[in-house]
């Protein structure tokens, strides 16, 4: 499980094997974290893969939990994507925050709102 401020060597490991040094968890589900329909989300997360993969981008499908369990959300987990990047990718999408990290640092949560793109 990916944790903000947390380290995961195993992940870095992973990377590192395989040519990256940054990583994001991303979502356009919920965009500014309001619930929609699961049809919007479903259009929305479409999107977002849609672009990801037309710049290039590998990602897998994964799932965001929150620690109690009270929400989730399909998300991708992106190898190789800049901070800048996934900052400016959530701020398309709308969203709060999108959690980045490079090997041997700790995993950050990145603002996405009330900055410039």
């Amino acid at each position: 499980m990916l944790r903000v401020d947390a380290m995961h060597p195993a992940l870095d490991a992973a990377l590192t094997a395989h040519g990256f040094a940054t990583w994001a968890f991303i979502t356009a589900w919920n965009p500014r974290a309001h619930p929609s329909p699961p049809d919007t989300n479903a259009r929305l997360q479409q999107r977002l893969i849609a672009l990801l993969e037309a710049q290039g981008h590998p990602n897998v499908s994964a799932v965001g939990v929150a620690d109690d369990r009270s929400w989730s959300e399909e998300s991708l987990f992106v190898p190789g994507l800049s901070r800048d990047e996934a900052r400016r990718i959530g701020q398309l999408f709308d969203q709060e925050a999108v959690l980045w990290g490079s090997v041997g640092g700790a995993a950050e949560l990145v603002p996405c709102t009330g900055l410039q793109a």
